[in-house]
């Protein structure tokens, strides 16, 4: 009897593997087909992730007993995500002030529900500008066009807009880091990355992510066609700062002894266990397309 137990633990471990796999196939899949339909489609998928994530940051500020309201919250990241459709990109940071201060102010007329007004008004500001005001960077990119062209890339002879073609290197690069970070780090990883923040994460699965981002950077920017320098570039991005963000939320759960921020989708965890590395990505790339490649 003794002897079974290592291997029911392989088979709950292959499953959940199996079942992360499925789950981010079909998650990109989604993702890709909403990518290259349009800003709106892709804007409404997004505001979706962001509406069910930041009710997940809401509830890991509430096991800390910390108490921000759930609807000023909500209410900044539904503001920015629709005004990035139709705004323009110069136009947010006046924006995020205005909704930072009505949350502010929300705070004076708000009963009964005090913990810390430092804390509480603290984590609805940081979750909108975490869940809304960095996904809007996504919508801007998929609008963005190369001046005095045609505004089309050709990918695998399938012509599709500009912006989509950048969309779609993010996502390649950011994915396949994660993916090259999980794989590596599982099969290959030895030496701790950040033991007290979270001990799973290891050295080599690191070196796996930044690998992984640069393939899944050649392999779509090579296609549109994009300079090798720029692709080696956003490829080190994603690689870098997809680890980085998966570490912030890996933070946030530690402080509240939390292992995932839900268990919505199998395999993964909570929304924002999947789109954490993205947030870190999505606008350190838009700002880089933007000065440096446009």
């Amino acid at each position: 009897m003794a002897a079974a137990k290592p291997s029911y633990k392989r088979h709950a471990g292959d499953k959940k593997v199996f079942k992360r796999i499925i789950t981010g196939i079909l998650l990109a899949i989604t993702a890709i087909g909403l990518i290259l339909w349009g800003v709106i489609p892709l804007a409404v998928f997004i505001l979706i992730l962001a509406l069910i994530g930041i009710n997940e940051f809401i509830d890991l500020a509430m096991k800390h007993k910390i108490r921000p309201s759930r609807t000023m919250a909500v209410f900044g990241v539904v503001v920015l995500i629709g005004f990035s459709c139709w705004g323009k990109e110069e136009y947010m940071t006046p924006l995020v002030i205005g909704i930072a201060l009505i949350t502010m102010l929300f705070y004076i007329f708000r009963k009964g529900l005090h913990v810390s007004s430092f804390m509480d008004v603290s984590v609805d500001i940081m979750g909108i500008v975490y869940l809304g005001w960095f996904f809007c960077f996504m919508i801007f990119m998929r609008k963005l066009n190369i001046p005095d062209t045609q505004g089309f890339f050709r990918f695998f002879g399938m012509k599709i807009d500009q912006g989509a073609g950048f969309v779609l290197i993010l996502v390649f690069s950011t994915a396949l880091s994660d993916t090259g970070a999980y794989f590596i780090g599982k099969f290959l990883g030895r030496h701790k990355l950040c033991p007290n923040i979270s001990p799973g994460k290891t050295i080599e699965g690191s070196i796996g992510g930044i690998l992984g981002a640069l393939a899944g950077a050649f392999f779509v920017g090579l296609q549109l066609p994009l300079a090798v320098t720029d692709i080696v570039t956003i490829g080190l991005l994603c690689g870098i700062f997809a680890q980085l963000g998966d570490i912030w939320e890996s933070i946030l759960k530690r402080d509240v002894r939390a292992k995932d921020s839900g268990s919505i989708l199998a395999g993964h965890g909570g929304v924002l266990d999947r789109i954490d590395s993205y947030l870190f990505t999505i606008p350190i790339v838009y700002y880089y397309i933007k000065y440096f490649m446009l």
